[in-house]
């Protein structure tokens, strides 16, 4: 509280004077598997990453937590972790972690597109881990622009994905009777429908998810090389539509990232465990592409 005046010296006589704080240490950032520690140097705050709760908080070196602190609401439904600042990008200034949670079961209502059944308290829920897949492989991705091939349950899940995240998003169809399913997932994005003819050009994402046997339609298109082209189908592989992409030089995600990306929430989801994604991913992405 500032004052002014006389009240000023009558509070400079009576009130304890704070010595001002010096911080000589950087910010940092320990990855501890499932939870964060962040650290400057005079506040230490270990965050669990399944709920964001506060698991420690020390002060000069005195632990002032009995037990685990939680917030005003824990995010709940499909979990993501991330750091949003890291400390080594601004010399140990600052450090940002961030959990969300949200309700797969209305979203999947909302797309009509659920890839998972899960029981659980009795009830069976249907949800959709392509979406969540979606939303990480496509995280450091440009996608002002995107155009999606195709429009069905895999489509849906990619335009909810990318609802909000990306500007415009364009679908090619083959048939227009899809459209009606999809008009009502996009809130925060505008979506448009367009036949197969339609060209590729302009866009900084692609996304294929037709079957195999329309393939041919994709790889007899033209993208720029900057556009980062993802396809869906993992068998074949790799498909048309993927060998086009490649001639093209473009940046590629495939269909068996999709498929190891999605099963690993579809594991956390069965087994009610916390794991290491990226050592889980890096696993799984081996052994798959060993069989393709």
């Amino acid at each position: 509280v500032l004052t002014s005046g006389a009240v000023a010296q009558q509070a400079a006589n009576t009130q304890p004077r704070v010595a001002k704080v010096t911080v000589n240490s950087p910010v940092t950032l320990t990855d501890n598997g499932t939870s964060w520690t962040l650290d400057n140097g005079i506040i230490k705050a270990t965050l669990t990453k399944r709920d964001g709760n506060l698991s420690a908080l020390v002060y000069r070196g005195v632990a002032i937590l009995s037990r685990g602190k939680c917030w005003e609401q824990t995010p709940t439904g499909t979990v993501t972790a991330r750091v949003t600042i890291d400390p080594v990008s601004n010399g140990g200034e600052r450090a940002e972690v961030a959990v969300k949670g949200v309700n797969p079961r209305s979203i999947a209502l909302q797309m009509r597109s659920a890839n998972t059944l899960l029981f659980k308290g009795g009830n069976f829920s249907a949800l959709s881990t392509d979406r969540t897949a979606f939303i990480r492989l496509l995280e450091n991705v440009k996608k002002t622009r995107v155009a999606i091939i195709g429009g069905g349950g895999t489509a849906r899940a990619a335009l909810g994905a990318l609802n909000g995240s990306a500007v415009e998003v364009d679908f090619l169809l083959r048939s227009a009777q899809r459209s009606q399913a999809l008009k009502g997932i996009a809130t925060k994005s505008e979506v448009n429908f367009f036949d197969m003819q339609h060209p590729l050009d302009g866009y900084d994402l692609v996304i294929s998810t037709v079957p195999a046997s329309a393939s041919e339609i994709v790889a007899s298109k033209s993208w720029n090389k900057e556009t980062t082209f993802f396809e869906v189908l993992y068998n074949p592989f790799p498909t048309q539509g993927l060998k086009r992409a490649q001639e093209i030089g473009s940046q590629v995600i495939d269909g068996m990232q999709l498929l190891v990306e999605q099963a690993l929430d579809q594991i956390q989801l069965f087994s009610g465990l916390d794991f290491d994604f990226d050592l889980m991913r890096r696993n799984l992405l081996g052994v798959g592409r060993a069989q393709l």
